[in-house]
């Protein structure tokens, strides 16, 4: 289930979640880029889908391309959630959050450093999220409770110490 809203480097494995702009990530220290709708690696803006028309998820008529550089991919975590949710018999909603504030980039790739949100960050944006999972998980503890506990704990790991 973590995999909804966390996504992994293709190439370091490392786990990040997008903040902002576009769904070409290429922040990455170890130098990768990938989709951050498919996880398609190596991914260039030619990826993308750029017609003009109604369809917002999934494959252009026109194109036949399935992702879209500024798609809106909160929309399509919730999308996601719902479906694993039905497969799955559960029923986890995720808190509605305020917009987190864009972080500085690392001027020194290396696949040593590890992101970290200062704690007051963590206090306001992500512990609610992992009090909310927890509040759900202690109500309704079922077959994917290692499910929610892995994810609770990789939301734990972008605190930072203080």
């Amino acid at each position: 289930m973590s995999e909804i809203v966390i996504r992994k480097c293709y190439k370091c494995g490392k786990q990040f979640v997008k903040i902002d702009a576009c769904n070409l990530m290429e922040s990455c220290p170890c130098g990768a880029k990938q989709c951050y709708i498919c996880n398609e690696p190596e991914v260039t803006p030619a990826h993308f889908c750029k017609c003009e028309n109604s369809v917002k998820h999934g494959r252009c008529p026109k194109c036949k391309k399935t992702c879209r550089q500024f798609e809106d991919d909160k929309e399509l975590d919730d999308i996601r959630l719902s479906e694993f949710q039905q497969q799955n018999g559960t029923n986890i909603t995720l808190p509605k959050l305020p917009m987190i504030p864009a972080l500085p980039t690392l001027s020194t790739p290396s696949t040593q450093q590890v992101f970290r949100l200062p704690p007051s960050d963590f206090d306001e944006f992500v512990q609610p999220i992992i009090n909310h999972m927890r509040e759900q998980h202690t109500n309704t503890p079922n077959a994917n409770s290692p499910s929610i506990l892995q994810a609770m704990a990789q939301l734990e790991s972008f605190r930072r110490p203080e």
